[in-house]
């Protein structure tokens, strides 16, 4: 810290710092302290009307004078006599990466945007080794063989950076190394992750300051024993301060999904404002369309219909009342007649389902949501589909039962692989009952990509976050040659669309 002031002078003794430590492997002590005037006070030209001054600096790194490498097998190795990334000055410095599959040495591709999607998964790997996320990257500098691709490899960009977005340079070069199409180096601050997870409390810090010569300053009552006018005599010099690190080896770099938490009383009273209003608006609306359906109980076809209505109105209600920004992406792929399928991360999903599928489409849930107060009921009554999950054999015979349908009616599905919702919010594994139904039914299959939902409304919380959420219906995946002998391939083929098209906080955990 430095304090400054007026012509008089005086010293505080040398500081020890113990261990600043975190879990991250991220380090930081204070450094030397040292206070430049007695007074404290602005320098003036009038010395009748001082004012009080002060300015505080604080270095948050031990080793800032430091350099240090960062080496990762998870990323392609140097092509040449540099580092992968360097640690220096509260900042990492991180050389240009490639597309490269780091276990070959080769490109995953000829293609720019496998090369983009490449990059910057090893780009995520370096980061996790320096114990940082892509939310604390500051500056990135794109390299480009060609500048025709820069829509191509801004989509895939954009996937990876949560707002706001680090700044950014792009150029179009003669040559790459390899010939490659793209590549980015990068530069992350240390000293913004420091802050950030200090202030949300998600590191304890301990300082240990017993031969610092701090403790008896701390002890002192009167901070103006220290700060006494006969300092004014010749400083010693000072001893150069002596910082303790302690490093821990490098974990994963925690998602920072839900950094933007506001945890104050406000933000929860609204919250649940707005999940009293829901709910009293869907109840509403649940008996309305009940109602309705009970007059049509002879038509199935029209009970299917009113659901849709009832979905879309109800939907769309609530997301209306919850207030996140909402951003569709892909529409021209959702009044297909298809196996509609989705990520399923939060209670948010189900209202978008609802609202966003085309008439004409029913769902398959399991047995137990007959028993849902209302909702239950007018689920069966809209004629949807329900199955036995704890009993395989019964499953497969609803699935068939399900199938038939869909073909008689000319009727579109729509389900969540994952078969249940995503605590953390990663992305889980498929269950096989929608490659099935494909397989039975040969219609396509249309995924819908859910980004943001997770952190909006996190499932068990009753805390609802104003996260912009993103919806992309991607293009339909045709099942016209798929066989039964291959259903292990297109799950996981289905997954891994989910996979490239979700953000790094949403793919599946390692």
């Amino acid at each position: 810290m430095a304090w400054c002031g007026d012509s008089r002078s005086f010293h505080l003794p040398a500081i020890d710092v113990g261990a600043l430590r975190n879990r991250a492997p991220q380090t930081a002590a204070f450094g030397c302290v040292s206070f430049a005037g007695a007074n404290l006070r602005r320098p003036s030209s009038s010395r009748s009307a001082p004012q009080l001054f002060a300015s505080l600096s604080i270095s948050t790194d031990a080793t800032s004078g430091i350099k240090e490498a960062v080496q990762t097998e998870k990323a392609p190795a140097a092509l040449g006599p540099y580092s992968q990334a360097i640690k220096a000055n509260n900042m990492i410095f991180v050389s240009g990466v490639l597309g490269l599959i780091p276990e070959t040495g080769k490109f995953v591709s000829d293609n720019v945007e496998d090369q983009t999607e490449q990059v910057l998964k090893n780009m995520g790997e370096i980061l996790k080794a320096s114990g940082a996320s892509y939310s604390s990257v500051v500056k990135t500098t794109i390299m480009l063989a060609d500048l025709g691709d820069f829509k191509k490899v801004n989509e895939i960009y954009a996937k990876y950076f949560p707002s706001p977005a680090p700044a950014r340079s792009t150029y179009q070069v003669a040559a790459l190394p390899m010939d490659a199409k793209i590549e980015i180096d990068f530069r992350v601050s240390s000293l913004s992750r420091f802050l950030k997870k200090f202030h949300h409390r998600r590191r304890k810090v301990d300082f240990n300051m017993e031969n610092s010569g701090m403790g008896s300053l701390m002890r002192n009552r009167r901070f103006e024993s220290y700060v006494d006018a006969s300092s004014a005599r010749p400083a010693a010099p000072r001893p150069k301060p002596v910082a303790k690190v302690v490093e821990q080896p490098p974990q994963r770099a925690e998602s920072d999904e839900y950094a933007a938490d506001d945890d104050g009383w406000f933000s929860f009273l609204i919250s649940w404002i707005r999940i009293v209003v829901c709910f009293v608006s869907m109840m509403f609306t649940t008996f309305i369309w009940a109602l309705i359906m009970l007059v049509l109980l002879p038509w199935p076809y029209q009970r299917i219909r009113q659901g849709n209505i009832y979905g879309h109105v109800t939907g769309k209600m609530l997301m209306r009342i919850l207030g996140n920004p909402l951003k569709i992406e892909g529409a021209e792929y959702s009044n297909e007649r298809a196996i509609y399928i989705s990520n399923h991360a939060s209670p948010i999903d189900i209202f978008l389902v609802m609202w966003l599928t085309p008439t004409g489409t029913v769902g398959i849930a399991k047995k137990e949501i007959i028993f849902y107060p209302l909702f239950g009921q007018l689920y069966v009554l809209a004629n949807h589909l329900r199955i036995d999950r704890s009993n395989p054999t019964a499953a497969i015979e609803s699935m068939k039962e399900a199938a038939k349908a869909v073909v008689k009616n000319n009727l579109s599905l729509i389900i969540f692989p994952e078969g249940t919702r995503s605590k953390s919010g990663h992305l889980l594994p498929f269950k096989k009952g929608f490659v099935h139904l494909a397989l039975q039914t040969r219609r396509p299959i249309v995924p819908i990509v859910l980004t943001g939902t997770n952190r909006a409304w996190r499932k068990g919380s009753l805390h609802i976050r104003p996260t912009p959420i993103s919806v992309k219906y991607l293009p339909p995946i045709t099942t016209d040659d798929w066989t039964a002998d291959k259903v292990e391939d297109y799950v996981e083929l289905v997954h891994d669309v989910y996979v490239k098209n979700l953000p790094e906080s949403q793919r599946p955990q390692a």
